[in-house]
């Protein structure tokens, strides 16, 4: 999958904000030095940013970004010299700036009262620019970091993150922030599909025999079988269904040598898998039928249809009412279909484990 040219922001730990009474100073430069510049792959929240504020999309700032590269490469074929050693220094500082989006804040949290402190009172100010929570994604989080926005286009962003949804669901707090975590996700964008469908998982049902292991005692785990358990199985969780002229499409458009047989999506809402899968030849010749239900309880005919996700991809569906509702807010708000990772040409045939991590090695088992 060809990749578009990483874009730099900075990563602060809340401890340089202290000292500098939470109004810092820091140069793209001094940012380099200080190993506080990151590179950041595109994503939803970036795209929404270059938008707001008018900034080249990212397919604009990749070709600028290659021929700056690409004068840098030819200066330095040329010989040593101060005046080629001053130009070269000039494009990478223009590089930098190309980059650079300086509406984008990672800051890492030294301690709770710091965290306290940059998110729910005051907020924090960089380079002359108030910054306000935005979201802690779930790589994030792990790490003690939360992403920060500048606060005047923070009210916008988290409209379109909350696409319209029905504010009066009840939701579970930390899977609600990692849904809206999402939108971080680095992807590269995709043409929209020409018909989606959003229909409910396959669940099954069946009795069989469970080990059961309680292991909240002293000592060794208990360990029991527990004969003609009920068991739930959701058969079609978290991926969907992708005609392989979809992929095939989507294969071009990112740049690859092969039609991919599955890709990681990204949408309003939506994680999951699309796996290649002709659902409308199978309606056909088994179903014998083109007609689904979808979520929502309407009839969705597949041949209008590239594209079907289950129910368990699109994370808040019952916050809409129907299937025009959902995609027609998602479009308003500015969401487009994209790819975070996309199925290898071949899968590997062997996997290498390493046993000392079961704490022996190789040679003792032979």
């Amino acid at each position: 999958m060809t990749m578009k040219t990483p874009r730099l922001a900075m990563k602060v730990h809340t401890r340089r904000f202290a000292d500098a009474n939470w109004e810092l100073e820091m140069t793209i430069d001094e940012a380099r030095r200080s190993d506080c510049l990151i590179t950041l792959g595109d994503s939803q929240v970036l795209r929404w940013i270059c938008e707001i504020r008018e900034l080249r999309n990212s397919g604009e700032t990749d070709r600028t970004a290659k021929s700056i590269r690409r004068e840098i490469r030819e200066l330095r074929r040329q010989p040593d010299s101060r005046e080629n050693r001053k130009i070269i220094e000039r494009l990478y500082q223009q590089l930098d700036k190309e980059l650079f989006i300086e509406d984008y804040l990672c800051l890492v949290a030294d301690s709770k009262s710091d965290f306290d402190r940059a998110c729910r009172k005051k907020g924090i100010t960089l380079n002359g620019k108030k910054f306000v929570r935005l979201v802690g994604t779930s790589g994030g989080v792990k790490e003690s970091t939360v992403v920060f926005i500048t606060a005047d286009i923070a009210p916008e962003i988290r409209r379109r993150i909350d696409n319209g949804r029905d504010m009066t669901k009840e939701l579970v707090p930390a899977k609600f922030e990692a849904y809206r975590g999402l939108t971080c996700s680095a992807s590269l964008p995709v043409s929209m599909p020409r018909g989606v469908a959003v229909v409910p998982d396959c669940v099954t049902h069946f009795r069989d025999t469970v080990t059961y292991i309680d292991d909240m005692g002293d000592g060794e785990p208990d360990m029991a079988e527990m004969p003609n358990m009920e068991i739930e199985l959701d058969a079609s969780d978290g991926y969907g269904l992708a005609l392989p002229c979809l992929l095939e499409r989507w294969g071009r458009e990112l740049g690859m040598s092969y039609t991919p047989c599955a890709v990681n999506t990204r949408y309003a809402w939506e994680k999951g898998v699309a796996v290649a899968f002709d659902f409308r030849r199978f309606g056909e010749e088994v179903a014998g039928s083109y007609i689904i239900k979808d979520v929502w309880g309407n009839d969705v005919d597949v041949r209008e249809v590239e594209l079907i996700l289950t129910e368990s991809m699109v994370k808040l569906w019952d916050s809409y009412e129907s299937s025009e509702d959902y995609f027609g807010k998602s479009e308003a708000n500015g969401y487009t279909f994209a790819v975070t990772k996309v199925a290898p040409e071949k899968l590997d045939e062997q996997r290498n484990l390493n046993l000392d991590w079961y704490g022996f090695r190789l040679q003792e088992c032979e």
